[in-house]
């Protein structure tokens, strides 16, 4: 038996879809095989009384469900050389491309989120306000809400963290053609993915830039949507927050 599989990505998204498909196939091609020896080892007792008589048509459906989470991307790579790069969760991969918050909600976050870090930065030079709004937007950081008092320019800004839960449905046609001697099987193998997003925590930012002295004063609080563990908590946070830091270096 030989089997080719051939990816197209349509979406960085999905970038590792290809391996999660292959786990998916070998699980359907071991249970197809283990059917097959069955089937095969059936006595034909037809056959020997009547002679020679195909039988055409008969199609078998097994329908396989299953319900793939998405994962960080080092746990669905090959091992190599770039491994110890990946074993750090990238908080930029799990974040909604144009979270949306109306202002009133905003507050209400705002007021009820758990802080988790204060940053404090030195610019060397101060940016144009929409060039920094534009930087953390096309971060994933959308901004509520920017004003200025002198010198003194202040944003708060929003994400949200969502998991991708991709849910495929894989099915076996299988028609078997049986005569005395021979007994023929072809199958197909047939893959519909679907996949929806859940969030699971959402992030509120305030950040201060002194325009004449390139300081930045900021402050990352977040309201968790779903339970979690401490661990899994703290690596969340950390990884936001060094996501958030390597954002500001750009500047």
């Amino acid at each position: 038996m030989t089997v080719t599989l051939k990816w197209i990505v349509n979406s960085l998204l999905y970038r590792n879809g290809h391996v999660t498909f292959m786990e998916i196939l070998k699980y359907a091609l071991h249970q197809f095989c283990q059917q097959a020896q069955a089937h095969s080892s059936k006595p034909q007792q037809q056959n020997h009384s009547h002679g020679f008589q195909p039988v055409h048509g008969q199609v078998h459906k097994q329908p396989l469900h299953d319900t793939l989470t998405r994962v960080p991307s080092h746990a669905a790579s090959h091992h190599d050389e770039n491994d110890e790069d990946e074993d750090a969760m990238s908080a930029r991969d799990y974040l909604a491309e144009h979270p949306v918050i109306d202002a009133g909600k905003f507050e209400q976050v705002w007021a009820t989120a758990t802080e988790i870090a204060s940053l404090s930065y030195t610019l060397h030079e101060a940016p144009e306000k929409d060039d920094i709004i534009e930087l953390f937007s096309s971060n994933c950081l959308s901004c509520l809400a920017s004003g200025s008092v002198n010198h003194l320019f202040k944003f708060f800004f929003f994400a949200e963290m969502v998991r991708v839960v991709l849910t495929s449905t894989l099915g076996l046609l299988i028609s078997d053609g049986t005569t005395e001697k021979l007994t023929s099987i072809h199958w197909i193998v047939l893959c519909v993915f679907a996949s929806q997003t859940e969030l699971q925590c959402v992030f509120c930012v305030e950040m201060a830039i002194d325009a004449e002295s390139g300081g930045v004063e900021g402050t990352i609080k977040r309201l968790a949507v779903q339970q979690r563990d401490e661990e899994e908590e703290d690596l969340i946070d950390s990884s936001f927050v060094s996501f958030f830091e390597d954002v500001l270096q750009e500047l």
